[in-house]
């Protein structure tokens, strides 16, 4: 599911309050272009009702966040739309629609600029306010964390993926005019954002894909001829083996959970949840799965971490592949290799950062 970035025009910002909202689209055959006058009109004045503070934590400082340029932006504004894409996509499970709803309150609250400039009218992104001690000015000034409050809000909210989603961004993010079509203008240009960002995430060297090539350019997808499915292993660790093994070949999409594409944490989802072990599709949420495994005791089906990232630099769990066992691992590599099979070497020449057992004792 690659995406092509569309080139749009500056957002610029209109700082008189409960300014008029102007937006217009040009469109031809070759671009797409928006002029997009922004109000700020409020922010969201309550208590945190988050328990997991340190889920939260855990997940704004193990988060790779995507970078690029987006056609219209300036350099804080294209920094921000890729920490809130990435942030929402990680936060909610790969949930595309969380992060359009994200970005969209980003643009209505602070036109995607950090800001302190006014404490009275809230801080940050999302224009928040710190709550009995449960947040810090920092945090809130921080786009990964602030965006995962956001979703974190957001998914607990009943049948949000079905409201309208400036229904569902007042939910979590009411106006001070308590309009909620200040929202709505912002939906289809937040898709363009969204877009571009996951534009930004099928590139060469983004979060999230392996490096190396694969382990046998002979044979189909990297799998040796040879290979066979170890027999003494667990039912479920087996069927996760042969679902990952039956999608060889399909292409890598940045954030794609299938079935005709996934990116490295959806085809481990997919797989794992074939074997009816369910969880959210994050490199970080998956990494705490089930319990941490010597090399000396990996065995096929188990999860295998590494920094990810082509540069090989990236410092925190950014890549996951499933183990075959041969010293053998399957994974969705990246957009030129699709999901293929590595040899044990080329997929932890970044390092690794984790080996989960994500189903102990089965």
């Amino acid at each position: 599911m690659a995406v092509s970035p569309v080139p749009w025009s500056v957002i610029a910002i209109k700082n008189n309050t409960f300014a008029i909202c102007l937006l217009s689209f040009v469109a031809s055959a070759l671009a797409i272009s928006a002029i997009l006058g922004i109000c700020i009109v409020g922010g969201t004045i309550q208590e945190s009702s988050w328990s997991a503070v340190e889920e939260t934590q855990l997940l704004s400082q193990e988060i790779c966040v995507l970078s690029g340029n987006i056609t219209g932006l300036n350099q804080e504004q294209s920094y921000n739309a890729n920490a809130i894409v990435t942030a929402s996509m990680s936060a909610s499970g790969e949930n595309i629609r969380a992060a359009q709803i994200s970005v969209m309150a980003g643009i209505l609250e602070s036109s995607l600029s950090n800001q302190l400039s006014n404490l009275t009218v809230g801080i940050g992104i999302y224009k928040d306010f710190p709550a009995n001690g449960n947040t810090t000015i920092a945090e809130l000034m921080d786009p990964v964390y602030s965006t995962i409050l956001f979703t974190q809000k957001l998914v607990a909210v009943p049948k949000w993926q079905v409201m309208f989603p400036w229904d569902a961004a007042q939910i979590v993010e009411p106006s001070l005019v308590g309009i909620v079509s200040n929202f709505d203008p912002y939906w289809k240009l937040s898709g363009l954002v969204v877009s571009a960002v996951l534009a930004n995430g099928n590139k060469r060297g983004a979060c999230g894909q392996g490096i190396g090539s694969v382990a046998n350019s002979s044979t189909t997808h990297g799998l040796p001829k040879s290979y066979s499915t170890p027999s003494n292993i667990s039912k479920d660790h087996l069927i996760a083996v042969n679902f990952a093994l039956s999608e060889l070949g399909k292409p890598y999409s940045w954030g794609s959970l299938g079935p005709n594409s996934f990116d490295a944490p959806g085809l481990v989802e997919a797989a794992w949840g074939a074997a009816g072990i369910e969880f959210k599709a994050s490199v970080t949420q998956e990494s705490q799965l089930g319990v941490s495994v010597k090399l000396s005791q990996l065995e096929p089906g188990d999860l295998v971490f590494t920094k990810g990232a082509d540069s090989k630099s990236q410092p925190n769990d950014s890549h996951v592949g499933i183990y075959l066992g041969n010293n053998l691992v399957v994974s969705a590599i990246n957009p030129h290799y699709g999901i293929a099979v590595q040899s044990w070497g080329e997929f932890v020449s970044g390092g690794v950062s984790a080996l989960r057992d994500p189903a102990p004792g089965e």
